[in-house]
């Protein structure tokens, strides 16, 4: 029998600190955490600046509670990313690549305490790619960790463009998996011109956009790439 593996669950970095962007250009807006009690496995809300965003169970942050929950569904292995409004896409490098290694460090650490449980897709600073390279050759050299969850956009670039060519590369020569996940899909600009008024997946819209701009033409082992075709809720 073949294991039962979920390649779509997210997880969240249990020892960020609330003030983890004290520190940061001031120029971004920055996701943080309040926890609903004093109880360490309570509820959380997560906020984006100001504004409340969602709260979220224990499972979100903790092994413990989600090894329970595979359990109960008879999940074997669970691929653990991280949540997509934690993409540190920002235009400060410093703050960009801060974040993507606390985040990947934590999944790190997760995986390696449950080695047989949970696998990784690390997250790249995708606005810097020397610093993207730099980073996924970091965590490819980890066991457990599989490859990287992308956005279906950085800052509105399609995946198609130029400046990611070299990150796709690594990825090939690396073997390392590439899973789009829906992000802040702007569509204006190219739906009319590849006729693709019905498309609402955003992250069918991206793969089929960089089909169209012949971004897999020169990378003919990169197969691994996970697709999520449900609009991520807003």
């Amino acid at each position: 029998m073949f294991p039962r593996i979920d390649t779509h669950t997210h997880i969240l970095p249990s020892n960020l600190p609330e003030d983890y962007y004290k520190n940061y250009s001031q120029e971004e807006t920055y996701v943080h955490f309040k926890c609903c009690s004093d109880d360490k496995h309570c509820n959380v809300k997560m906020f984006k600046g100001d504004k409340f965003f969602r709260e979220v169970e224990p499972n979100c942050f903790h092994a413990e509670p989600r090894l329970d929950d595979m359990k109960r569904t008879q999940v074997d292995v669970q691929v653990l990313s991280t949540v997509p409004v934690m993409f540190s896409y920002w235009d400060n490098v410093d703050d960009a690549v801060d974040l993507a290694q606390r985040i990947n460090n934590e999944l790190i650490e997760i995986v390696q305490k449950n080695q047989t449980k949970f696998i990784a897709l690390a997250t790249l600073p995708m606005s810097h790619p020397e610093k993207a390279i730099e980073e996924l050759e970091r965590v490819m050299k980890i066991n457990g960790v599989v490859g990287i969850e992308v956005g279906s956009n950085v800052q509105k670039l399609q995946l198609s463009n130029p400046k990611f060519e070299p990150i796709w590369a690594a990825c090939e020569r690396l073997n390392a998996a590439v899973f789009v996940h829906p992000w802040n899909m702007p569509r204006e600009k190219y739906v009319s011109k590849y006729w693709l008024p019905y498309v609402s997946f955003a992250t069918l819209f991206s793969y089929c956009i960089m089909l169209f701009f012949s971004t897999f033409s020169t990378l003919s082992t990169l197969s691994d790439i996970l697709m999520f075709f449900t609009p991520f809720p807003t």
